[in-house]
C-alpha cells in the first residue's frame, strides 16, 4: 500500500492542447476582411493586382522548383544524396514534430534559463502533425509561463508561423478527447 501524500506535495500537472496557425490562413484572413470593407471599384482594382502577384508568385515557385531539381540532379550524381533541399519540400505540408520541440525549447530557454526550464517540466504527449493540434504537459504552476513561450515562437523552419493554446486540461483523457473535437484553423467571417 502507498503512503498517502496530500495534493500539494505531489507532482500535478496540466495538459496544454495547442494549434498551430501557418501565415498561410492570416493572409486569407487579411484578404477576406479587406474584400468586405472595400467598394466594388476598389475591389475589381485590388484583385487584378492580386492576380498579376500571383502570376509572378507561380512563376518565382516554378523557377524555385526548377532549381531544386537541379540541385537534386548534381547531388545524385556527386552521390551525396538528396539532403537539404528535400526537407523544404516536406515543410510545405506541414511542421515535424522534431522542429516543433526545437521551437519550444528556444523559445523556453530564452525567455526564462536553464533554471526556468526545469520547472516547467515540458513533455509532447501529442502532435498531429497534418492538423497542427499537439498536446503538450507542463507543471500546473508554470502553465502561463509555457503559453507565454508557445506565443513567442513566430518561425519554424523558415516557415511563420503562430502556436495558439486552445484550452488547458487537468487529465491527459480529457485533454485528448478536447484535441479531436480541433478542426483545421479557419479564420471565420
Amino acid at each position: 500500500m502507498r503512503p498517502l501524500t496530500p495534493p500539494s506535495l505531489r507532482e500535478r500537472r496540466r495538459y496544454i492542447v495547442f494549434e498551430i496557425i501557418y501565415e498561410e490562413h492570416r493572409k486569407k484572413h487579411e484578404k477576406h476582411e479587406k474584400k468586405n470593407q472595400e467598394s466594388e471599384k476598389e475591389r475589381e482594382n485590388r484583385e487584378e493586382k492580386a492576380e498579376k502577384e500571383e502570376i509572378k508568385e507561380k512563376k518565382e515557385t516554378k523557377e524555385e522548383k526548377k532549381k531544386v531539381k537541379k540541385v537534386k540532379k548534381e547531388r545524385e550524381e556527386e552521390g551525396k544524396g538528396e539532403k537539404g533541399e528535400e526537407s523544404k519540400i516536406k515543410d510545405e505540408e506541414g511542421i515535424s514534430e522534431r522542429a516543433l520541440l526545437r521551437a519550444i525549447w528556444d523559445a523556453l530557454y530564452s525567455l526564462y534559463g536553464d533554471i526556468g526550464v526545469s520547472e516547467c517540466g515540458i513533455w509532447l504527449i501529442d502532435y498531429d502533425e497534418k492538423r497542427g493540434v499537439g498536446i503538450l504537459r507542463c507543471t500546473h504552476t508554470k502553465v502561463e509561463a509555457v503559453r507565454a513561450a508557445l506565443a513567442c515562437i513566430h518561425m519554424i523552419n523558415g516557415r511563420r508561423t503562430c502556436i495558439r493554446g486552445v484550452v488547458t486540461s487537468g487529465t491527459i483523457k480529457a485533454a485528448r478527447r478536447r484535441s479531436t473535437r480541433i478542426k483545421p484553423f479557419r479564420f471565420r467571417s
